[in-house]
């Protein structure tokens, strides 16, 4: 079975949601008005699935001095 959660990973969803806590505090919607930004939960969501979205893929590559 693939791992779908590695270490890096996880990094890269908490420091997406810091991101979303951060954007909210600094630069959100304070009159309720928009949907996403006014809330702090939605943000810290979209920030982590952007986080998991965002993470590099650790895929090995091919020398050729190693064929």
């Amino acid at each position: 079975m693939k791992k779908y959660f590695s270490l890096r990973h996880i990094i890269f969803i908490v420091v997406g949601g810091i991101i979303g806590f951060v954007y909210y505090h600094f630069w959100g919607c304070a009159n309720q008005t928009c949907p996403i930004t006014s809330n702090p939960y939605l943000t810290i969501l979209y920030g982590m699935a952007f986080g998991y979205i965002l993470t590099p893929s650790k895929k090995k590559s091919k020398n050729k001095s190693e064929k």
